[in-house]
């Protein structure tokens, strides 16, 4: 793929490195934007947040700069909403589960032809087990277990869209119910060869972490969310860390992207519980539209340590939100 202009202002001419580093942005929810060398990578984008949310996210689909790779984790509302508009209206090669490229072929026929910058040829249906390789980038996906979703927390979550939010809020909730919540789920890994580093994706959480530990036993930072779609979601991120043992873990998808219901979660006792239970070193929120590099996001010196079993914490008190 050849190398294509962009918009100023996404990553500063101090983080525009040669392709040695992985530079990352988080958009709130599972949404990242990256960039290796000359190609831009999305995953799991969802710009049309309800006008609530909170941040408020400064930048709109339009806004973004030519995308080279769309890669999705799975096809729920809050991270494939926004696939089908960029998959038919980009150039970009676009990967996501097997059973939602119907949703993406909807959308391209729903769109006039000078509007589709190309046909579905660049559509790909994903399994588990695929690679692309970048220069000195080796992106793969990884089959993970389903997303358990406690019934009863589901059903209070639409009570208070109904009590609290927005007509429009509560027909986005419904169409969440409407897209994949059973389907096909995986975790994105992205492995820096001359660095030897890597980092994991995880859009959704699931106990089953498929081949991703035997494929990489050694992550160096797993992106996982707090957004509880259960009451254990703590016991199963500390059952997760323990399977995949990363040496640091970065926290996603809590902010306020669907209120009222993605309010009042206690990051600090969720960040507690993973250190106390976890032989990850570090446990760190992620900044909401910050530019930052991997490397940077790493200790500098990779220390021994001897991973510890999880045990039963009191679980940090918050909403619950489908993921």
């Amino acid at each position: 793929m050849n190398a294509r202009p962009r918009p100023s202002g996404f990553f500063p001419a101090t983080l525009r490195v040669m392709a040695k580093d992985l530079q990352m942005k988080w958009l709130g929810a599972a949404g990242w934007l990256l960039r290796w060398g000359d190609q831009n990578l999305l995953i799991d984008p969802f710009f049309h947040r309800p006008p609530n949310a909170k941040p408020t996210l400064p930048i709109g689909l339009s806004d973004l700069p030519p995308i080279d790779l769309l890669l999705l984790t799975h096809g729920h509302w809050d991270h494939f909403a926004d696939t089908p508009e960029l998959a038919v209206r980009n150039a970009a090669q676009t990967y996501v589960p097997e059973k939602a490229l119907k949703d993406l072929e909807r959308q391209w026929k729903r769109t006039p032809p000078r509007d589709r910058k190309r046909g579905n040829e660049c559509w790909h249906g994903v399994r588990g087990g695929e690679r692309i390789e970048l220069d000195g980038l080796t992106i793969g996906f990884h089959r993970i277990g389903t997303e358990r979703f406690d019934v009863g927390m589901v059903l209070d979550a639409l009570d208070k869209m109904r009590r609290h939010g927005s007509l429009q809020s509560l027909r986005s909730a419904l169409g969440f119910l409407r897209m994949h919540v059973l389907g096909e789920c995986f975790a994105i890994s992205l492995r820096l060869a001359a660095a030897k580093k890597t980092v994991v994706f995880f859009g959704n959480l699931a106990i089953d972490t498929g081949d991703l530990q035997n494929t990489y036993p050694d992550i160096d930072l797993a992106v996982l969310p707090y957004c509880p779609a259960n009451g254990d979601w703590l016991d199963e991120s500390i059952a997760v860390a323990n399977r995949i043992k990363p040496t640091n873990v970065m926290v996603h998808h809590f902010d306020q992207f669907f209120p009222p219901i993605t309010v009042g979660l206690d990051m600090p006792g969720y960040i507690d519980a993973l250190k106390a239970n976890t032989g990850v070193e570090t446990v760190l929120p992620a900044k909401f539209f910050a530019e930052s590099t991997l490397l940077s996001l790493l200790p500098k010196a990779r220390q021994s340590r001897k991973p510890r079993a999880a045990k039963k914490t009191p679980k940090p008190r918050g909403a619950r939100a489908a993921n």
